[in-house]
């Protein structure tokens, strides 16, 4: 479901659908926030996504994934800057408002840095669910595999998935 997302931003993106493409951002960070929680939480979190009540701890979460990759700063520093952002970009806040105006007309106006952005910092979510995938059903050799891209992601990438 998360790289179905991730291609659906892409898509979207492609054809300058920005407002849905913007808002799905926040969709495939809980998605991979889910995942990692059902994988490596405690039983009372995979108990609550089982049930439907999980909250997603933003300001707590991004820690618990750094500890987990041994990673500094990866997922904390953005989420915790970020989570409002990603709100009012699902919910039709400000931060999509302000992107819906040029001078006095009501258009998209979205700027190729934002866009840019956005294919970085959600492209990051594919690759780091095939290493956190592979490494939990024990598959070494993929996972190994995974990792490399991974890290010539960051070096060609170096801000997603972090903070900016």
């Amino acid at each position: 479901m998360l790289f179905e997302h991730h291609q659906g931003i892409l898509l979207l993106l492609r054809h300058k659908i920005y407002a849905p493409a913007f808002a799905l951002m926040r969709t495939l960070v809980e998605m991979f926030l889910r995942m990692h929680m059902a994988m490596h939480g405690t039983e009372a979190q995979l108990a609550s996504l089982k049930n439907g009540t999980y909250q997603t701890e933003f300001a707590n979460i991004g820690e618990k994934i750094n500890q987990f990759y041994g990673a500094e700063p990866l997922l904390a520093p953005w989420l915790k800057e970020n989570a409002t952002i990603l709100h009012g970009f699902a919910h039709g806040g400000l931060e999509q408002l302000d992107r819906r105006r040029s001078g006095t007309a009501i258009i998209a106006n979205y700027s190729d840095t934002d866009v840019r952005d956005v294919v970085d910092f959600t492209t990051f979510f594919p690759i780091l669910v095939s290493v956190t995938v592979t490494q939990f059903l024990g598959f070494d050799p993929e996972c190994k595999r995974a990792l490399e891209i991974t890290s010539e992601y960051l070096r060609l990438h170096p801000n997603s998935g972090r903070s900016k």
